[in-house]
């Protein structure tokens, strides 16, 4: 007999009656006390079962259920404008019980880049339909900011070179769909100033030469050394990148190997230098409790993505130790669900937008390997 109960509440259904069963018999004996019990607990017990136990955090539904979360709270804090403001973001939080976390004030175009980054990691492109409007509305902001230098940033800003390199790699990606959008970024312009502000050596600093020269920055040399990648590959000086990756070895603290595994994987195919990253990396997996200079959000984005080319032991290592330790990171209270602390290096800078963000590419990474592409 159909009672018109859909399927997946029947269960539920045939509980609740029955729970109501007994509370009439108990009822009928004059045992009121025992009604509550009666309709309460056989309930409970089937929602839990249902539940099943906590998701493991490298689960399929663990660690979708982290990556949604992050988007989740992502999108309640980006700007009208399409922006994310990394030092204003905690506006948006209810009065009292806003987010700390805060960066500073030069970094909102980096961190759009990021989350831009993040969004098209999970397949959510700009499109002339506007299907995923919010990063249509990041993209078209990125683009407000570019100078007529082909710079990307705030004019004086002391990271604009590493703005310029990770935002004008988010634009291009985009160009043909940004066209539909009505873009006019020119990314040879952007490739040219930024082979303008290369070093001597032929690596990049994260601030503008004119600032005066303060000395390589392996995540800024990695973005520029990138978007070049992606724009004209002639353009880079391969032999003096692969010199960079060789130095790192001797002097790159142990949380930033992940920025010369990268290089050496997706830029300079260098296999045997990105297993010999990849290795060390391995000596000081991803902890939660890890020392301050241990913990890189990027270096350990950037590693999992060397990492994932390497034999299966090692990447089975190193996925489920960083998915279990962003994971037990991730914050699940009040206005702060879904966020990370900004715990690393760079958190004082990014603040609580770089780091949900980071963390994001680095889980996608996983997510699409082991499940989503499989």
């Amino acid at each position: 007999m159909d009672c018109g109960v859909p399927n997946k509440l029947r269960p539920f259904a045939g509980v609740v009656l029955s729970g109501i069963m007994s509370a009439l018999a108990a009822v009928a004996q004059d045992r009121p006390g025992s009604v509550v019990k009666a309709v309460v607990k056989p309930v409970v017990q089937v929602v839990a079962e249902a539940q099943g136990p906590k998701s493991d955090p490298t689960s399929r539904a663990g660690l979708k259920a982290a990556i949604d979360a992050g988007h989740v709270w992502l999108k309640k804090h980006q700007e009208k404008d399409g922006h994310f403001s990394a030092s204003m973001f905690l506006v948006h939080d209810p009065r009292g019980k806003a987010c700390d976390g805060p960066g500073k004030p030069d970094q909102d175009v980096f961190v759009t880049a990021l989350v831009s980054k993040a969004w098209r990691g999970m397949g959510w492109r700009p499109d002339a339909g506007r299907t995923h409007d919010y990063q249509c509305r990041a993209m078209e902001w990125l683009e407000t900011q570019v100078q007529e230098d082909g710079a990307l940033g705030l004019p004086g800003s002391r990271t604009l070179v590493r703005d310029t390199a990770i935002a004008s790699s988010s634009l291009h990606r985009s160009e043909r769909l940004m066209a539909g959008l009505g873009s006019e970024f020119d990314s040879g312009l952007a490739a040219k100033w930024l082979l303008a502000q290369r070093l001597p050596s032929g690596f990049w600093q994260a601030g503008a030469k004119a600032q005066g020269e303060r000395g390589a920055d392996w995540l800024t040399t990695f973005m520029a050394a990138r978007f070049l990648a992606e724009v004209d590959a002639s353009s880079i000086d391969w032999a003096s990148l692969k010199g960079f990756v060789e130095l790192q070895s001797d002097v790159m603290p142990g949380a930033a190997y992940g920025g010369g595994a990268h290089l050496a994987a997706w830029y300079i195919r260098h296999v045997g230098k990105r297993t010999e990253y990849c290795k060390k990396s391995l000596l000081e997996l991803p902890a939660k409790h890890a020392r301050a200079d241990k913990v890189d959000y990027y270096s350990w984005f950037g590693t999992t993505q060397a990492m994932q080319f390497e034999h299966v032991d090692d990447w089975q290592a190193w996925w489920h130790a960083l998915t279990t330790t962003a994971v037990s990171m991730q914050r699940t209270d009040g206005s702060f669900a879904g966020s990370w602390d900004p715990l690393d290096v760079r958190g004082r800078d990014g603040g609580r937008i770089y780091a949900t963000a980071t963390m994001l590419l680095a889980l996608e990474v996983i997510w699409r390997k082991q499940y989503r592409d499989r």
